[in-house]
């Protein structure tokens, strides 16, 4: 019984000895990973407009968080909550019963913010139907927000001809 106890304590101290650093040697910690912040201006229906610092990536709902949440004011339905949103953009928030600007042919001045629009302000965007909208939304979903606006043609459906016709109403 002792002999048994002998053996493993040294079998233990042994282990030890063998998986312990050696001596002398610098220990090297290596920095960890933080991305830098996205900073976002919003306002519309929210409770405290500004501009705020998030994390990366953060969506939509977490930029209405930091603001306080919405208004009770808010329409809910011309936003996509889950959007991923990007450094430097201005959201805002619509009230209840607030026209969306639709987007023609003469109104090339007003562009939206792809990475941000909701369902009816990208299908309202010329040679965009339907489908294309959705399309358009699942992929930002799914990989986030565009990084250029030629990045639309990764998405199925959309070729050279409908960006180009996009393209003026369009901005990130």
């Amino acid at each position: 019984m002792a002999i048994g106890v002998l053996i493993g304590l040294l079998s233990a101290g042994l282990i030890l000895f063998v998986s312990s650093p050696p001596l002398n040697e610098p220990v090297i910690v290596l920095p960890t990973y933080t991305a830098e912040p996205v900073w976002i201006h919003i306002s519309g229906a929210v409770a405290n407009p500004g501009v705020y610092a998030l994390a990366s990536p953060s969506r939509l709902q977490d930029a209405i968080q930091a603001a306080g949440g919405l208004s009770p004011q808010a329409d809910q339905t011309k936003i996509n909550l889950a959007s991923f949103i990007s450094d430097g953009q201005k959201i805002i928030v619509p009230l209840q019963g607030e026209k969306i600007e639709t987007y023609t042919e003469d109104s090339s001045s007003t562009q939206i913010n792809i990475n941000t629009a909701s369902y009816e302000e990208i299908e309202a965007l010329p040679g965009i139907g339907p489908q294309k909208a959705s399309d358009i939304l699942k992929y930002r979903e799914t990989h986030g927000p565009f990084q250029s606006i030629d990045d639309l043609l990764k998405v199925n459906g959309i070729g050279e001809k409908t960006l180009q016709q996009i393209r003026p109403y369009i901005t990130l």
